[in-house]
């Protein structure tokens, strides 16, 4: 991935490393491609739900229908973004679900070890 003419990892490795903010953005990133690939202006529920949006930013002050417009994309907009950011939120805790399971079985896997009778170490 490019990202301002330069590659997005380091020379030293991954850019996680460097940059940890780097992950969550890569991650939501993705959630966005996902849910835009059906976020299209051809999409008929989505042109539908823009002209209500748009009636309704014009009965509430709104002085153009342009303007109006493009209040309602940023509206569409900001939904996904706060829906992405809600299933990369959900995704990580199922992550730490994932990494304390792993935690109890390794556990439940240990031997109790004996005493030595002789010393404090």
């Amino acid at each position: 991935m490019m990202r301002h003419g330069r590659c997005d990892k380091g020379a030293g490795g991954h850019r996680v490393a460097e940059d940890p903010d780097h992950y969550w953005g890569v991650l939501l990133g993705a959630y966005m491609a996902v849910l835009n690939i059906q976020i299209t202006r051809c999409n008929l529920p989505l042109r539908r739900g823009l002209a209500q949006l748009q009636q309704f930013f014009t009965t509430q002050g709104t002085p153009d229908p342009a303007s109006a417009m493009h209040r309602a994309m940023v509206a569409v907009g900001d939904s996904i973004r706060a829906e992405t950011t809600y299933i990369g939120y959900a995704d990580c805790f199922a992550l730490l679900d994932v990494v304390l399971l792993c935690a109890i079985v390794a556990v439940a896997m240990l031997k109790k070890g004996t005493v030595a009778a002789g010393g404090a170490h």
